[in-house]
């Protein structure tokens, strides 16, 4: 996840930057289903430490630092940290239920994905867009 996460190209745009990472996300969950579980969650007698479960984490710094360049240029509220934690929420809620089959064939669960990132990306921007008003 950090390598894909590493390679989507930075554009400039913080917010499409964000959407990207959460693409690339998701191509890693469904293409190494298995890795993906456990980088997060117990399997069987497999417990993460505490440090791989920091370095797991750490696969969320371009997402922190995409949503940081978008709340510096005013488009998104000025709450990283925040920001950042919900993105992740969301984006792991979608990997599991696609792992699981719940978000139909590849095709409607990437619909799904592109729905629910842009809309998230599109409402935190609203927010700032009022707040800056």
């Amino acid at each position: 996840m950090h390598r894909r996460q590493a390679d989507v190209a930075i554009s400039g745009d913080p917010v499409a930057d964000v959407v990207a990472l959460a693409q690339a996300y998701r191509a890693t969950a469904v293409e190494n289903r298995h890795m993906y579980f456990l980088m997060f969650d117990s399997v069987g007698e497999f417990r993460p430490t505490p440090d791989d479960r920091e370095f797991a984490r750490r696969t969320l710094r371009q997402v922190r630092d995409a949503v940081r360049a978008a709340a510096a240029g005013g488009r998104l509220p000025d709450e990283a940290r925040a920001i950042t934690l919900q993105i992740w929420a969301l984006v792991h809620g979608l990997a599991s239920l696609e792992l699981q089959g719940i978000l139909g064939d590849a095709e409607t669960a990437a619909r799904y994905w592109t729905d629910a990132v842009a809309a998230f990306m599109r409402g935190h921007a609203q927010a700032a867009s009022v707040a800056n008003a």
